[in-house]
């Protein structure tokens, strides 16, 4: 005696709410039937198709997105046409609710411009005399991960406390490590769905990933600078950027310090924070 194949020849899903509310649970029964040939005659084959290779077991799940109907019964039933094949009906059962489906999880990319020293070539990005061009700027390709869950309530009802946030801990999102203050919490997007008595929210988080933070990036430059000295009240003397000509005010890059730099020295960026960090954990996003 030997199973020759196992193949699933239906599969069907009914469900009927017993309760009526939001939190309520749903009973859902379900039906799939496994056709199973065997090669030979025997009295144990009927038991043999209910544990073949490619046969559910007893609790296993549906499938990955319904974790919470299982198998409660199987039975094997003699085909009225082949006494090789026999059919096991396979019987599911369990009790859901909108917000116990799981979550959806994607990825996509965006472009970002943003203002850079260098060209494309690793060039510096300068004129013909060798001051910085301010303003120019290069496109980024940012990963953005969506993750999708139904709700009880909406976050856009009132102002929230997480959009246009950085996070303020390291998270895991899909299996990604997500550095502190390198997620960008985009604008959260929630659809409510209404059924019968009840309703609840569908709701879409964004979370842009750029592996450097999102610090707003600008040229240290002015229009004076130190010249290294202090004056009698302590304070530092300040002298006006000038052009060749040493009389027309000129806005010039300065140092880290505040000083002039000479010709070749690489310009100093400023970096400031645009986005509040927040911590994200009470969100539960994985």
């Amino acid at each position: 005696m030997a199973v020759v194949s196992v193949t699933l020849k239906h599969s069907g899903l009914n469900a009927s709410v017993e309760t009526s509310g939001l939190t309520a649970s749903a009973r859902v029964t379900a039906g799939r039937i496994y056709c199973v040939v065997f090669d030979s005659l025997d009295v144990g084959n009927a038991l043999a198709a209910q544990y073949a290779a490619g046969v559910p077991a007893n609790g296993d799940a549906w499938d990955g997105s319904y974790t919470w109907l299982r198998l409660r019964n199987k039975r094997a039933q003699l085909t009225r046409n082949n006494p090789y094949v026999y059919d096991v009906v396979c019987e599911y059962a369990g009790e859901s609710s909108p917000l116990a489906v799981p979550a959806t999880k994607g990825w996509s990319s965006v472009v970002n411009e943003e203002p850079v020293e260098d060209d494309a070539n690793g060039d510096a990005v300068v004129n013909v005399l060798g001051d910085p061009i301010v303003g120019f700027k290069r496109p980024f390709i940012d990963k953005v991960y969506h993750f999708t869950r139904n709700e009880a309530t909406s976050v856009n009802c009132g102002p929230n406390a997480y959009e246009n946030t950085t996070n303020s801990d390291g998270v895991t999102l899909d299996g990604h490590s997500v550095a502190i203050g390198t997620g960008l919490m985009r604008p959260i997007r929630g659809t409510r769905i209404v059924d019968a008595s009840y309703y609840y929210w569908s709701v879409v988080y964004e979370i842009a990933i750029r592996a450097d933070g999102w610090k707003q990036r600008e040229l240290n430059q002015g229009n004076y600078y130190w010249t290294g000295k202090y004056d009698a009240d302590g304070n530092k003397q300040l002298m006006p950027c000038v052009a060749g000509d040493g009389v027309t005010p000129r806005t010039r890059p300065l140092s880290a310090t505040g000083h002039l730099l000479d010709d070749g020295d690489p310009h100093h960026w400023l970096e400031f924070d645009r986005h509040l960090p927040v911590a994200w954990a009470g969100l539960g996003l994985t």
